[in-house]
């Protein structure tokens, strides 16, 4: 009886050992996917040249905030029902960091 006992220990060493490792190769296997989408969806920085001039195109309606509830606006730009809006302060503060940064010659 005891070599039996011996033996089911050493195979349930085994397979939590293996199991142990499923665990980890799944994690590495979920970080590995994990940096793929968070890379294709972080995008490079632009580039920008020693002399450049900024230009603002806002696209649709000028707005101090941006109208109705967050989870509607959410819902209609996944559909593509909401027209195109930007917020002024958004201007402002391209406005503000485009004057402070000696890149930008106009």
């Amino acid at each position: 009886m005891s070599k039996r006992n011996v033996l089911v220990r050493f195979f349930s060493a085994i397979w939590r050992a293996l199991d142990g490792l499923r665990k980890v190769l799944h994690l590495v296997v979920l970080l590995f996917l994990f940096m793929i989408v968070f890379g294709a969806i972080s995008g490079t920085a632009p580039v920008l040249p020693q002399q450049a001039v900024l230009e603002i195109a806002p696209a649709g309606f000028l707005v101090e905030e941006y109208r109705g509830d967050p989870f509607d606006r959410a819902l209609e730009e996944l559909v593509g029902d909401t027209p195109p809006q930007t917020v002024v302060q958004d201007v402002i503060d391209a406005l503000d960091y485009a004057r402070n940064d000696d890149r930008i010659a106009g």
